[in-house]
Order: C-alpha cells, then sequence, then structure tokens
C-alpha cells in the first residue's frame, strides 16, 4: 500500500472511531492557500503575491487553531512561530531544530501529537503550505480555503488540482479582493467543501 493509502485509512479510522478520546481528535482539517491562475502558490521559497486583505483573512481565519507547515514554509517565516496560534512542522528530517512552542514531527506523528493535546484537540488544524504538505493532505481535507489570485505569475510550486467532483464550493461565502495600493493583484476567496459519499 502506498504511504499516502496508508495515512489516508489511518486518519478515517480516527475521525470515524465513534471511542469517546478519538472522535474529538479535532474538529476540522483546513487546506489555506492563495493560488494564482496557473495554480502557483510560491516561488524560490516565498509568496508570489503581496496581497493586505488576504494576510488579513487568513491571520484572522488561522489565530487560535493549529497550523500545519512544511520545513520550507517554516524556514520562509524566518523560523518564527506564527503568534497566537499552535505551530507544527511536518518533516522527516529529526534533526531539525525549532524552538519549544514549535513541535517538530512526521505528518501521522503532528496528528497524532494534536489528538491527544487535552482541550486544545478540537480546534482547527489549518495545512499553510507547502506543495508537499498540501499534496498529502488534501485528500484527509474536510474544506479548503482558497484565495484564486487573478495573476498570470508562476512559480515554482503548485497547488495540487481540486477536483470538483469532490468539492462544492460553500454558497454565501466569497469574498472579493480589489486591486489597490495594498493588494497587487484582485482575488476571489472561496470556501470549498468535501462531497460525502
Amino acid at each position: 500500500m502506498r504511504p499516502s493509502n496508508q495515512l489516508n485509512n489511518w486518519f478515517n479510522h480516527i475521525k470515524q472511531n465513534n471511542t469517546g478520546a478519538l472522535i474529538t481528535m479535532m474538529n476540522k482539517l483546513i487546506l489555506i492557500a492563495a493560488v494564482s491562475n496557473d495554480g502557483s502558490i510560491g516561488n524560490d521559497n516565498g509568496l508570489l503575491f503581496k496581497i493586505r486583505d488576504d494576510m488579513r483573512n487568513f491571520r484572522e481565519t488561522t489565530i487560535g487553531n493549529h497550523v500545519i507547515m512544511g520545513r520550507k514554509t517554516w524556514e520562509s517565516l524566518g523560523r518564527i512561530p506564527l503568534p497566537k496560534r499552535f505551530n507544527h512542522i511536518v518533516t522527516n528530517n529529526s534533526n531539525l531544530q525549532a524552538c519549544k512552542t514549535v513541535s517538530v514531527a512526521n505528518l501521522n506523528k503532528t496528528l497524532a501529537n494534536i489528538k491527544i493535546m487535552g482541550t486544545y484537540s478540537d480546534l482547527n488544524v489549518y495545512v499553510i503550505g507547502g506543495g508537499e504538505i498540501y499534496n498529502q493532505t488534501i485528500d484527509l481535507a474536510d474544506e479548503l480555503i482558497i484565495t484564486h489570485v487573478d495573476s498570470n505569475k508562476t512559480g515554482d510550486v503548485k497547488f495540487p488540482t481540486i477536483d470538483m467532483n469532490k468539492w462544492i464550493e460553500e454558497v454565501g461565502c466569497r469574498k472579493y479582493i480589489q486591486q489597490d495600493q495594498w493588494n497587487e493583484c484582485s482575488a476571489t476567496i472561496k470556501h470549498y467543501i468535501k462531497l460525502r459519499k
């Protein structure tokens, strides 16, 4: 069995298990990203866009919750934890050094760690990048929050294709960002919900 399939089976088992301790593992697993017209999300380990209103939405959405990121995203943040959030770095590099406020583990271990965090285990878990982590978690996610940026900028990291046979946009949740001196591009923030079989 491929590792991604093993992870998917393990995660679904925990979410569907009807024992009290496990069913409250977390509220929702949500991917959040800003994506250009060709699906690019970053280049040279940095963001493609400077859109103040999207960054405000990101902060307001994720604050008080868990954020999961890959090593490169952690490094792009200057190895500084996002404030007022539980920061988790997903990596197989056991030698990665991080401050005491940040957990470091592979994806399986990270999700397991969140499960046993007591009263903090029922917070939402936001995956914030990069591309490899998005690819590993999109099939596990409950929701997507995608900022569709009206830009033809291209980068070396892409967001996985959103299969609209598996996802539906939530009605009434769109937010629009107009291009101005603080937002280099116009954009539309859309909220997708996974279709349940």
